[in-house]
């Protein structure tokens, strides 16, 4: 893995619980050693990112030691480690530390702040954090669990915004930043070492692919030309008053949104975290009380009660968990008997857009690790009844029928419309990193233009393209 902006930097959930790591450093390879996960930097240091079973002493150990005759002269070394920084708990999670003198500050905040508000109450997450951390500098932020340190990382990392205060990456305002600036932020300068579940396995298989996928890109840039279809899904779905709804993969509201609006209480979850706070945002925006967004797990819907929920729905976003028969037996669990499961999945080989854009973006990407299941395997007849079958479904309660779904703009050219899908949405954008390797972008790019063309019904400027998909209605 190449990294070469000064400003590239990773950060790690560290070895436990109670500790994470940020290292604004200047990568140049990403190793598997048989100490674990390395980073191997400018210098040709390497900091092996297990830590062993006392976290914080080898956290110390590892930022505070020398590094015999492979360590740069005081003048010219560009790594400095120095002292470890502590949170507390988010009652007062507040800290002021600063870099050594003469050194360029590549993160500064000042008095940054992020509150959730949770029904009345005010969660001060972050309340006046004030840092700079020079380039190349190690530092460790040590914190017993809610004490901010996700937190404060995500803003970093632009997956979220600050409530207030400054926060800057390289002399970049990340908070005066669009959307469109912070994936490209988090697309160039960011990468993210999850911690056990999330870990991923360098042998090429990913316990939860889903999270790097879609924070990787901003699935916003898209969803933007689904708003039309997404109303008339939710208006087909009979919703009355206060019924319970579950939008699971939910996006940032493509969905649950206008199911809020017609009197839902609904719950949206998705895995990525910057989707949810954009969701969050919107709700707020169109003041809908009844509507909340969190992360989550479509295969583990940790914190969902069982039979709770009158409708669990699903919209081209459960379909891509990786394990999709916890993901069936997971909505069978939460939806209450005589309640509903919707899905809407996408059909494989299908000659309409989105299916054709997968195929064509897989034949310049190299092939999925053994074990991997296909998200279009959603799509097949006999794979949703299997798969709701084991999770106790009488397969005459599973219905199906092909159903369309518009993206539409008065304003993008199906030409801008593959733009946005190669540089936002996370397939096409690793077909496009794979072709860029390959000396085939160019050819990629032909292709996904010359189907968005063919495809578009727009007899004007704008774009007006149909997908065709399998809509699964499940009765318990």
């Amino acid at each position: 893995m190449e990294a070469t902006s000064r400003t590239g930097f990773f950060y790690g959930f560290g070895c436990d619980q109670a500790s994470t790591v940020l290292f604004p450093i200047r990568p140049t390879a990403i190793n598997e050693s048989q100490q674990g996960l390395a980073v191997s930097v400018e210098s040709g240091l390497c900091f092996p990112t297990s830590c062993g079973n006392q976290p914080e002493a080898g956290v110390r150990q590892e930022l505070l030691r020398g590094h015999g005759d492979r360590r740069r002269s005081d003048a010219n070394r560009k790594l400095r480690p120095r002292v470890t920084a502590h949170l507390k708990d988010h009652r007062d999670s507040s800290l002021n530390i600063g870099y050594r003198a003469g050194a360029m500050a590549l993160i500064e905040t000042q008095n940054l702040k992020k509150h959730y508000r949770m029904g009345e109450t005010v969660v001060r997450a972050l309340d006046g954090v004030s840092i700079d951390i020079g380039e190349g500098e190690f530092i460790a932020l040590l914190g017993r669990s809610g004490s901010g340190k996700s937190t404060l990382l995500n803003l970093i990392a632009g997956l979220d915004r600050p409530t207030e205060g400054m926060l800057r990456i390289d002399g970049q305002d990340l908070a005066a930043m669009s959307a469109e600036e912070l994936s490209r932020h988090r697309q160039k300068n960011v990468g993210i070492i999850y911690r056990e579940n999330n870990m991923t396995n360098f042998s090429g298989s990913s316990t939860n692919p889903n999270q790097a996928l879609w924070e990787k890109g901003d699935f916003t840039q898209i969803a933007a030309f689904m708003r039309q279809s997404g109303e008339l899904i939710a208006k087909s779905l009979g919703i009355t008053p206060r019924m319970k709804v579950l939008d699971l993969g939910c996006g940032d509201g493509t969905t649950a949104v206008p199911l809020a609006r017609l009197g839902a209480d609904v719950v949206g979850i998705d895995i990525a975290r910057n989707l949810v706070e954009a969701g969050n945002q919107r709700a707020a925006a169109a003041g809908l009380a009844n509507l909340k967004f969190q992360q989550g797990d479509a295969c583990n819907l940790q914190g969902v009660a069982d039979h709770s929920l009158d409708l669990t729905l699903s919209v081209f976003g459960a379909m891509f968990a990786p394990k999709p028969f916890d993901v069936a037996r997971e909505m069978v669990r939460v939806t209450k008997p005589g309640g509903r499961i919707v899905m809407g999945n996408w059909i494989p080989n299908d000659p309409t857009f989105v299916s054709q854009v997968l195929k064509i973006s897989s034949a310049f990407t190299p092939p999925p690790p053994e074990g991997f299941i296909s998200p279009m395997t959603w799509g097949v007849e006999s794979h949703i009844i299997e798969r709701f079958g084991q999770a106790g479904v009488a397969s005459e309660k599973i219905s199906m029928v092909k159903d369309t779904y518009y993206f539409e703009s008065s304003e993008k050219s199906p030409t801008q419309f593959i733009e946005l899908f190669e540089t936002f949405y996370g397939p096409t954008m690793n077909a496009v990193a794979a072709a860029q390797q390959n000396g085939k972008a160019d050819e990629l790019h032909k292709q996904l233009v010359e189907l968005a063309l063919a495809q578009n019904k727009s007899k004007d400027v704008g774009t007006l393209i149909g997908a065709t998909f399998m809509r699964v209605t499940v009765s318990l």
